[in-house]
């Protein structure tokens, strides 16, 4: 478990910047997007926090191997954002981030995980999670979902909006979709 100094902070927290999160959308937010990082694979953890550390709007505030741990790390550094796995120790699927939303209601997460398959997808936003890349994404897909997701918005990476895309198409074969199988409310957010 690894802490940061919220004081050493203090002055860029005051300070608002304009951040672009899509072409021509910006927003209005504090300088520094604080985050949690909860994977079980420490060289998962500290490549993730290497790789944001260089990020001007990004701060890694608190790390953490487990849902437990996290809970903790998360109450006493009050991230903007968590970045979670899905599979941790005692917990998998959606039960992770269920238990993160159940202790921190309102709290914005983003599944990083290697699961890609569309009842994965489902079972993270219907626990909660407002945001979901997979492991072998394109660092600028994480980025963008880690400032989209910390902006109020959701965000899911190409393979996932891919693949919802490819199921909706099936499901809508000929132009006339088949009345039993509409989107999801879920699907249709992400879509």
């Amino acid at each position: 478990m690894i802490r940061t100094d919220a004081s050493a902070e203090s002055s860029l927290a005051s300070a608002e910047a304009a951040a672009e999160i899509w072409p021509g959308l910006r927003v209005r937010r504090a300088a520094r997007t604080r985050l949690v990082l909860i994977d079980d694979h420490l060289v998962v953890r500290e490549g993730l926090a290497a790789l944001l550390s260089i990020e001007p709007d990004l701060k890694v505030v608190g790390m953490a191997a487990s849902i437990g741990e996290g809970i903790q790390v998360i109450r006493e550094v009050e991230p903007d954002l968590v970045l979670s796995d899905l599979t941790l120790p005692g917990c998998s699927g959606g039960a992770a981030v269920r238990s993160l939303c159940e202790v921190f209601p309102g709290i914005r997460i983003l599944v990083l995980t290697v699961h890609d398959s569309l009842e994965t997808v489902r079972a993270a936003f219907g626990a909660g999670a407002t945001g979901y890349v997979c492991k072998d994404s394109l660092r600028d897909e994480m980025l963008y979902a880690i400032r989209r997701v910390a902006a109020g918005g959701r965000a899911t990476c190409f393979a996932v909006g891919d693949a919802i895309v490819r199921d909706w198409l099936e499901r809508d074969r000929g132009g006339q979709r088949k009345v039993n199988t509409p989107l999801s409310a879920e699907d249709e957010e992400v879509l």
